[in-house]
């Protein structure tokens, strides 16, 4: 039987913003180089975030993408809440931690929603 795979979903969202992040962050490290034109900087950090997005749907790849990114959401909030706080490491910490941890519960129900999509699809058309 075909499986369908649905990959917009109020689950999936995770995935969506780790890609937008990637397309962002590598557009812009290609577009200060000026050794790339700037069409061809869109054109590489779209191909980048596409292929993150269907990384994180292979088996190895969930758990690259899931533990890269839930690392680069704990770093980002810690030094957020560093700024905020006046450099208090303690709220630095946990605030990293927090975001680490709930970014691997979102990676998680992102990966249950398309493995209960992908095995549980059947559809039948009653004529």
């Amino acid at each position: 039987m075909a499986k369908n795979h649905i990959l917009r979903s109020s689950d999936t969202k995770i995935i969506a913003t780790d890609s937008l992040l990637t397309a962002v962050i590598v557009g812009l490290l290609l577009y200060s180089t000026n050794i790339v034109h700037p069409i061809f900087c869109f054109i590489i950090a779209f191909l980048v975030a596409a292929g993150m997005a269907l990384l994180f749907y292979t088996r190895v790849g969930y758990w690259i993408v899931t533990v890269l990114y839930s690392g680069v959401w704990g770093i980002l909030w810690a030094l957020i809440a560093s700024a905020l706080s006046n450099n208090n490491a303690i709220l630095e910490w946990a605030a990293g931690i927090i975001a680490c941890v709930a970014s691997i519960f979102l990676h998680r129900a992102a990966r249950r929603f398309h493995e209960i999509v992908s095995e549980d699809s059947i559809v039948s058309k009653d004529p």
